[in-house]
């Protein structure tokens, strides 16, 4: 016969349960909008909101109720604003933006420009003013390299 084993409940933080600041009755759990996200590159930053995290993506969030932002990873982002696509979304857009501008991918034109080409597109560095442009790439002047 089986003994019976006692289960023990997780010690509830700030009298209302969950992990740091989601278990304070005085920050809202709902109704967040995200202000900006950066790419640490590798998991640095402790979460703001489940304080127990460390992430890569920081997503930079304000509420209208809160007098502060929090830099949160993206599962505590998705339970804010109420919409668990979004960051990831976000993450996927930031680690594409980091692969396009990997420089050891660009090449150099014979007039001393870096340009990328990829997908039927050229991006074109101007290191005179130094602005960019993205054109087709079948639809480029003959001089281009």
């Amino acid at each position: 016969m089986r003994t019976p084993v006692k289960i023990l409940e997780a010690p509830e933080v700030g009298g209302h349960g969950g992990m740091g600041k989601w278990g304070m009755p005085n920050v809202p759990h709902k109704g967040w909008s995200c202000d900006g996200l950066e790419d640490l590159g590798e998991p640095s930053h402790l979460c703001e909101m489940c304080e127990t995290m460390w992430v890569r993506y920081v997503h930079t969030m304000r509420h209208k109720d809160y007098p502060e932002q929090l830099e949160v990873g993206g599962v505590c982002a998705g339970h804010m604003e109420e919409n668990l696509e979004a960051p990831k979304l976000r993450e996927l857009a930031a680690a594409r933006c980091h692969r396009w501008l990997d420089v050891s991918k660009w090449r150099w034109s014979k007039a001393g420009n870096r340009y990328r080409r990829a997908k039927g597109f050229e991006t074109w560095e101007e290191a005179a003013v130094g602005c960019w442009e993205a054109i087709e790439a079948e639809a480029r002047p003959p001089y281009y390299p």
